[in-house]
């Protein structure tokens, strides 16, 4: 999802049902946050390329942790963003990243904060 050129997230689901499930969730939210934005645009936030996003996504550090249900979660971070995903047997079945910019904007919405908050565990601590 990009605004005025500049990504503030991603997500990617693996597979075809997953995404019929929860595509109106997805646009829904990335609704959302496009609308706390604009009505924040007072507040000037730098958010990457398409490209810097990308670059910076592929060199993220991660943290691996047993997943509360099954498979494991990935914690990603990276100057200007962040991500999650969740593997399964070798597999990536849910991976989202978004721009730190929106995820700190303590006037909004986060939909990463919101949905990294299903699959965290009570003992994990993530620094966003």
């Amino acid at each position: 999802m990009s605004m005025n050129g500049k990504v503030v997230g991603m997500d990617v689901l693996s597979r075809e049902p997953a995404y019929r499930t929860f595509h109106t969730k997805l646009i829904k939210s990335y609704a959302v946050d496009a609308e706390v934005n604009r009505s924040h645009a007072e507040v000037k936030v730098s958010k990457p390329s398409p490209q810097q996003f990308l670059e910076r996504a592929a060199t993220s550090t991660e943290s691996r942790f047993e997943s509360p249900g099954v498979g494991h979660d990935y914690r990603f971070e990276s100057p200007g963003i962040a991500g999650s995903a969740l593997v399964y047997d070798g597999a990536v079945i849910h991976l989202a990243f978004f721009s730190v910019a929106v995820m700190n904007d303590e006037r909004g919405f986060s939909s990463f904060r919101r949905r990294r908050g299903f699959r965290q565990r009570p003992d994990d601590e993530f620094v966003a």
